[in-house]
């Protein structure tokens, strides 16, 4: 196995060990996680995939992406808070990648693997990352 494929392996771990471990425990309790998470269920409940609406009423505040990430993942593994957070995560893990790519181009594998864990590690990415927010999406 090369090394640059031994680093993505130990990025990977990191990424799901950081950003996906525990989100079914997390209940989402956040206004903002909230008005997200019940917009997702509504539009799948009521089979509307392009009018976004929370309680009964519309509502254009958001770009329209997120919500079907996760009508997507509520699909895939019920509605549910890990559900909820599995994009987020799962986009978190992307931009691990990127930076580990991106900058093993610019410079050589050994600092792409520091910034991959700097910012893997960094409070607030990692917070992004299992929030049912827009944030992590647009940032990647």
């Amino acid at each position: 196995m090369s090394e640059s494929k031994k680093y993505l392996g130990w990025i990977l771990l990191l990424g799901v060990y950081l950003f996906f471990l525990g989100n079914w425990g997390i209940a989402i309790t956040d206004p903002v996680e909230s008005n997200y998470a019940l917009t997702a269920k509504e539009m799948l409940q009521a089979g509307n995939y392009l009018s976004p609406q929370i309680y009964g009423n519309y509502w254009y505040d958001k770009p329209i992406f997120f919500y079907w990430e996760v009508i997507a993942a509520f699909k895939l593994f019920g509605i549910n808070e890990w559900a909820a957070r599995f994009f987020p995560a799962l986009f978190g893990i992307s931009g691990l990648l990127m930076t580990y790519w991106f900058t093993q181009k610019l410079f050589n594998r050994l600092t792409a693997l520091v910034a991959t864990v700097i910012l893997g590690t960094s409070l607030e990415y990692c917070l992004i990352s299992k929030t049912v927010i827009t944030d992590m999406t647009l940032f990647v």
